[in-house]
């Protein structure tokens, strides 16, 4: 388990990361909890013939029943999010 702080913008995002299952190099399950969305993403690990490994991430959102509007948003702003997050990911990478 980690504690992470984040800063987005001028706002502190805490979160608490839990390893739910893990099984490497081949996958890992994470439970992310604490400001924003809880949710659990399980990231696969394929080595492919070239040599390098591809990485697919799947991560699943908890929303209240009782919340409704979280669902819309989180359809609307998570797709753009994650693509931004991962090409920041691979310019780290890439060098």
């Amino acid at each position: 388990m980690a504690r992470v702080t984040a800063r987005h913008g001028t706002k502190d995002m805490v979160m608490t990361i839990t390893a739910v299952e893990v099984d490497l190099p081949e996958y890992q399950v994470e439970r992310y909890e604490g400001s924003g969305p809880d949710h659990v993403t399980r990231t696969q690990y394929t080595v492919l013939p070239d040599g390098e490994t591809r990485i697919e991430l799947t991560t699943t959102f908890t929303v209240p029943w009782w919340n409704p509007l979280l669902a819309l948003a989180l359809r609307a702003v998570a797709p753009r999010s994650m693509a931004g997050s991962l090409a920041r990911i691979k310019e780290l990478v890439d060098g």
